[in-house]
């Protein structure tokens, strides 16, 4: 139980004679714990009783042109919020109601606010924030308890429901999409990241810790802390030899499995983190969000669904970076009947550019002939397939002997046996998709969506201070893109709104203009 004092904003409308002699609080029945209601109340107080000096809170607003807070409120009263507050027992104190806790924790997000302290003081002191809240200040403990009480709502329904909404009332669609994904610094440091070895090392250690004490709920934590890490080790290890590649330099942090060792963005070296990814329509406004540990492209089946299910549209045409063009997205979306456009490389049309050396895409494909010609005109030919197996798609190889005389060896390869080529079955959809990207208005179309996505993680960082999760694991990782998501989309809203109000005053100027020339 909290021992701290509540504070709330005092909305008794009779004020005080006498500065010393402040006017009573009116006479409130509390619940007690053993007392039952029929039906539970909450603590969701009426800002309309909130002065400034001599003037109501809302006019204060007005005047200082503060119209962010009335937006907030109105749209997030307006929904349905009877699944959350079904989750609270009928005895005892009433709890704050969700909608202005809600409302407290996405404006401050908005405000660049992340952390739950910061919360706290943002609810005592921002005068916008009242008006969303009525007034309230949770203690930062309970902002804390709210989030995990309600993080699957936070991430499925409500998320679902105020887009929704948020799309009903700026009448934009979700049949055209675009996506894209970065990098966020994980909460973990990065100095603390052991190898195979050290792992297997601090999990014998924690066993022979629970060994000796088979009671310590501490030892038991550490336990079951080390086990994880050392599950999610070997499933990296098992997922790069599936591949043939190296584990010598994998490392994982001792802190936070879940995050992959990766490339920050901002030339800020490598650290454990993850990857968030959403697609967006033309107004920007998010329809869906993943958040996965280092692959983009994972989650995007999941996405397509979860952009269906908000706007109620099956996505039919979808914009996406080279990053994107790969097996998995191809198949996703001749399976789905999506308009794909996705490059391969940086150039709308044109395959991976490298200065170093001639990429695949420089190779053309021969389909009559089942050959390949190189950039210097030589022709090659099939050699050996591989059949491929559980782990590995099957592919042809492709090589010749022209290699050893060619005057261009440098820039193609520096094999003794020459340049080999491997088609793999779904080079044909990616040579199909190469020549849709070079007709004008498929690139024309594809430059709309720089300014789809791309603002969408520069607010992410710049305005809502998304530079790293404050939370450790990948579900908690979740529910905090998720707060970040829905108070980005709000945004949009309020973004539309005031360009609504500029172009009714610039509206209603004109008409002032007029009606005064004709007199």
């Amino acid at each position: 139980m909290i021992k701290r004092p509540k504070i709330n904003i005092d909305r008794s409308p009779q004020i005080g004679l006498f500065e010393s002699a402040p006017a009573p609080e009116p006479a409130t029945t509390a619940p007690t714990p053993s007392s039952p209601i029929p039906t539970r109340v909450f603590d969701s107080p009426n800002p309309e009783e909130i002065f400034i000096g001599q003037e109501k809170l809302s006019t204060y607003l007005k005047k200082a042109k503060i119209k962010a807070p009335f937006i907030i409120r109105k749209l997030l009263l307006a929904q349905d919020w009877q699944a959350l507050e079904s989750e609270y027992a009928n005895t005892g104190r009433p709890p704050y109601a969700p909608a202005p806790m809600m409302g407290l924790i996405l404006y401050g997000i908005q405000k660049g606010i992340t952390s739950l302290r910061q919360l706290e003081q943002f609810a005592r002191t921002d005068v916008g924030c009242w008006w969303i809240t009525g007034g309230i200040a949770p203690d930062h403990s309970v902002i804390g308890k709210f989030i995990c009480r309600h993080q699957n709502a936070i991430t499925d329904q409500l998320f679902k429901e105020v887009t929704a909404s948020i799309l009903g009332t700026t009448k934009s669609q979700g049949q055209s999409v675009a996506g894209d994904g970065t990098v966020i610094e994980a909460a973990c440091s990065h100095y603390q990241l052991l190898k195979e070895e050290a792992v297997q090392q601090a999990l014998e250690a924690a066993r022979k810790e629970a060994i000796k004490q088979p009671e310590g709920k501490t030892e038991q934590q550490r336990l079951e802390k080390a086990t994880h890490t050392a599950d999610r080790m070997q499933e990296r290890i098992d997922k790069r030899r599936a591949k043939g590649q190296t584990t010598e330099h994998l490392c994982i942090s001792s802190q936070e499995a879940d995050a992959m060792l990766q490339k920050l963005k901002r030339g800020r070296g490598s650290g454990p983190s993850y990857k968030p990814s959403v697609l967006v329509n033309d107004q920007r406004v998010i329809l869906a969000q993943a958040v996965d540990a280092s692959s983009e492209t994972r989650v995007m089946p999941d996405m397509l669904d979860q952009s269906q299910a908000v706007s109620g549209d099956p996505v039919e045409e979808l914009l996406l970076d080279a990053g994107y063009c790969s097996h998995d997205i191809l198949k996703e979306a001749l399976e789905r009947d999506i308009n794909l456009l996705c490059p391969e490389g940086k150039v709308p049309g044109e395959g991976k550019a490298s200065n170093k050396q001639y990429t695949k895409g420089q190779f053309e494909y021969d389909e009559q002939r089942d050959s390949y010609y190189c950039p210097a005109g030589q022709r090659l030919e099939l050699e050996w397939t591989y059949q491929g197996n559980t782990n590995n798609s099957g592919y042809r190889v492709y090589g010749t002997t022209a290699c050893t005389a060619c005057t261009q060896r440098d820039r193609c390869t520096k094999a003794k046996a020459g340049r080999k080529i491997k088609r793999y079955p779904h080079d044909e959809w990616k040579e199909a998709l190469r020549r849709v990207m070079e007709q004008k208005q498929a690139k024309k179309r594809f430059s709309c969506r720089q300014a789809w996505v791309e603002p969408v993680f520069s607010v992410l960082r710049g305005n809502q201070n998304l530079n790293r999760f404050r939370r450790k694991g990948i579900e908690k990782v979740r529910v905090e893109f998720g707060l970040h998501v829905l108070a980005y989309n709000i945004g949009r809203l309020i973004a539309f709104f005031c360009a609504l109000f500029m172009v009714m005053a610039g509206s209603i100027g004109s008409i002032q203009r007029r009606n005064a020339l004709a007199l």
